[in-house]
């Protein structure tokens, strides 16, 4: 399935319903772009053998897919068996494919091929049918490999039962709901594992746009960094998150699903697209020179296994569990790292179906908590600074008086619908800044005398403010000052380039 300018093709590994996001601002639930053929949302996919016909429990995980050109390659891991899934079409004889490579292992597992509800099965050697009046599903195994069968369930579920071995299995299933599958002159199993190194480039051209210097302010300035909002691919430039690799170069998502990296030459930025299709990244965070990003369904860590500046493994690090809101305002905000290397981003709780959470993600993806809630919509967090803070500021209503931002304790409960339990450490009022976002802890040594503060942004005013700390005992608090600059859109995050392009002497014999 080829992807569309600013959509997002999604295929469940769990059901069979491809699905296009097209709603500019998020609020329409998912929906079919066209008139689907087949349809079982929902339906669990995999089994151990033997197991309950429903309910995965935590032994199915999706570990990622690879790109390689035209071709998309699931990766997952089945009651411990690794497989890697291409699905494909051939679209003269109307029948679709599921090739696949199973790892070696010890146990049988189940894969769902379609369902016919009350459907009569018949299975001959490497083909079935499933049929009920005018409903029909025809299947067929193309491959060499011995003991994979054919199995029916009372719901009228078509499986294929995959036996245990000590050895990697490839085959194909193919399948189609006209007439009955012919394997003559359809191709053997592809090599899967040849897809997984990466292939070749698909945007292979740069766009070239420029840096528009601003003008000092007692030695600060704002430089615009153009985005290049004309681009070969549509490309939709509504940029969402950011962070710089260690070089200085940085790497920019987009709410659509792009992430972008520019490269900044003087007063030159050329941006090469790395990657898309990614479900609404809010947050990003580049840790080992390796660009993880926070979406709305999972955090995902872009590979590019070739080195040829193309994400070709999008990796699966963290899957998010429970429902995954398509309401406008159900969405997941940020990324940001601490020193132990924990990861940390925040749930919207106004018109979601999770709770709203401050969320900390162990350093290997595998462990999880809520360490914060009772937040409305939180689209903002820093981290860093002399004590290792986490901050996060909310938007409790439209009628607030005020706007700021709170540190993260555990168990800290930022007063939406409950009593607040934790103050905040800086307060706005709102004819100042009325939707609060990011922060960051400006560079000591090179920010001058506003080196070490906490930078904070706005969103609803367009502004950044320099925050003074007073680090009181139990509760620090902060005071804000806007910095005198007119910037054209809302800010949301902020990030401290760790290259620094301009070296700045003080005089040393006079206070400055």
């Amino acid at each position: 399935f080829k992807q569309k300018t600013a959509y997002e093709i999604r295929l469940s590994l769990v059901g069979s319903e491809m699905c296009i996001r097209d709603s500019y601002k998020g609020e329409h639930g998912l929906a079919p772009g066209g008139e689907p053929i087949y349809r079982d949302p929902g339906a669990d996919g995999w089994r151990a053998h033997g197991a309950p016909i429903s309910g995965q429990g935590e032994w199915l995980v999706f570990d990622g897919y690879f790109l390689h050109g035209e071709s998309v390659v699931l990766a997952y891991t089945v009651a411990g068996r690794r497989i890697l899934e291409l699905p494909g079409a051939h679209s003269e004889r109307a029948i679709f494919s599921r090739s696949f490579e199973v790892a070696p292992g010890g146990v049988a597992i189940d894969c769902l091929v379609g369902r016919v509800p009350a459907g009569e099965l018949s299975i001959t050697e490497s083909k079935a049918a499933l049929g009920a009046g005018a409903s029909a599903l025809h299947a067929a195994i193309g491959a060499t490999t011995t003991g994979l069968a054919f199995r029916g369930d009372p719901s009228g579920g078509l499986w294929l039962t995959i036996p245990p071995d000590a050895e990697t299995l490839r085959f194909t299933i193919w399948f189609g709901f006209e007439r009955p599958v012919s394997l003559e002159g359809l191709p053997v199993a592809p090599d899967l594992a040849r897809l997984t190194a990466g292939g070749p480039r698909r945007w292979t051209q740069s766009v070239q746009t420029s840096v528009v210097r601003g003008k000092s302010i007692d030695g600060y300035a704002a430089d615009e960094f153009l985005a290049p909002f004309a681009n070969p691919w549509g490309s939709w430039m509504r940029l969402s998150a950011l962070d710089f690799f260690s070089d200085g170069r940085i790497a920019v998502s987009t709410l659509s699903g792009d992430v972008w990296i520019v490269t900044v030459k003087g007063d030159d930025l050329s941006w090469s697209r790395f990657a898309n299709g990614l479900y609404e990244p809010l947050g990003l965070r580049i840790v080992d020179d390796t660009i993880l990003v926070r979406c709305r369904d999972r955090i995902v860590r872009l590979r590019d296994r070739n080195r040829d500046g193309e994400a070709d493994f999008y990796e699966s690090f963290y899957n998010e569990p429970g429902e995954i809101g398509t309401g406008y305002h159900a969405f997941i905000f940020e990324l940001q790292t601490d020193r132990a290397g924990n990861f940390y981003y925040s749930k919207s709780g106004r018109k979601s179906p999770h709770k709203a959470a401050v969320v900390r993600v162990s350093a290997d993806g595998k462990q999880a908590e809520t360490i914060g809630g009772d937040l409305r919509h939180p689209n903002g967090m820093g981290a860093g600074g002399p004590h290792d803070w986490i901050t996060i500021a909310d938007n409790p209503s439209g009628k607030a008086i005020y706007n700021g931002f709170s540190l993260v304790r555990p168990g800290a409960s930022f007063g939406y619908e409950r009593p607040r339990n934790t103050p905040m450490l800086a307060i706005l009022p709102a004819k100042v800044d009325a939707s609060s976002t990011g922060q960051c802890w400006s560079d000591p040594q090179r920010w001058g005398p506003l080196g070490g503060s906490i930078v904070h942004t706005s969103y609803s005013h367009c502004a950044m403010f320099y925050v003074i700390v007073q680090e009181a005992a139990p509760h620090p608090n902060g005071f804000a000052v806007r910095l005198p600059f007119g910037f054209k859109a809302g800010l949301m995050r902020s990030r401290v380039n760790p290259v620094s392009y301009t070296h700045l002497t003080l005089p040393t014999n006079r206070e400055v």
